[in-house]
């Protein structure tokens, strides 16, 4: 039978390793220990989330775009296009394994 608390969350399903939710509902099975969140207004939570990183000082990590880029619902190639960068640089920055220019 699941289990429902109220407690502080990791929301890794973001993309983001640093968002997490305080105070959020959480149904947890005890016979396999997964965890599934309850969260309310989510798309005002990704609308907040995105503020936050485009707000920030400094410069976005591939994480961030990807998420950015998710949110917007553009693909990838479309992005890249934006952005003026070849649509394999702008992958290696998704994937973390090219840093983003300060010039970009």
């Amino acid at each position: 039978m699941p289990r429902l608390k109220a407690q502080k969350y990791q929301y890794d399903l973001s993309g983001l390793k640093n968002v997490f939710l305080d105070s959020i509902e959480i149904y947890s099975c005890e016979t396999c220990e997964s965890q599934t969140p309850v969260i309310p207004k989510i798309l005002k939570l990704h609308n907040t989330i995105a503020l936050a990183i485009v707000t920030k000082p400094g410069l976005l990590g591939g994480d961030e775009i990807r998420f950015l880029r998710k949110h917007l619902r553009i693909k990838s190639q479309d992005w890249a296009r934006m952005l003026r960068t070849d649509k394999s640089v702008y992958s290696r920055w998704e994937n973390g394994s090219q840093s983003i220019g300060s010039q970009s």
